[in-house]
């Protein structure tokens, strides 16, 4: 498993899993940019995020160099947050595993109303395509259920 949030809020919800799918023998790679709040959670609980100069990519370089990452380290599934920046490491990560036929899943970590009201209509479509969203609250099972997703 590959995983990587830019965001606090998808690192922090998905965190306690990853820690318990290592600890109990699972592959798991946490990734993440140096300085960004996801990346930080992922060092705080103890996840030892890489980061992409470990593969010869620099940061500002993460969106050419994700497919190589991803390459090398084949996972079986790459699991991202839901941001609303462009140029995030899930972004770049969801597009890299789409390349490689990886199936991708989705965290919601909170405010489902909010963001399907400011990035909804931008968005979904790309979400949709993800094999799986994993909401952790029944506001946010509920809103994306209204917008087609199961």
């Amino acid at each position: 498993m590959f995983a990587a949030m830019r965001d606090q809020g998808s690192a922090r919800a998905i965190a306690p899993a990853l820690t318990l799918l290592r600890e109990t023998g699972n592959a798991i790679v946490a990734f993440g940019i140096e300085g960004e709040p996801g990346y930080g959670i992922f060092q705080s609980a103890r996840l030892e995020p890489k980061k992409p100069e470990l593969y010869g990519v620099a940061p500002e370089a993460i969106r050419g160099g994700m497919p190589s990452i991803l390459r090398q380290e084949a996972p079986d599934i790459a699991v991202v947050g839901i941001s609303t920046f462009d140029a995030s490491v899930d972004r770049f990560v969801f597009a890299g595993a789409e390349q490689h036929g990886i199936p991708v899943a989705c965290i919601v970590e909170s405010w489902p109303h909010l963001w399907l009201a400011s990035f909804g209509a931008r968005d979904l479509a790309l979400y949709k395509r993800a094999a799986r969203v994993f909401a952790f609250d029944e506001l946010s099972r509920e809103k994306f259920a209204e917008v087609g997703f199961r």
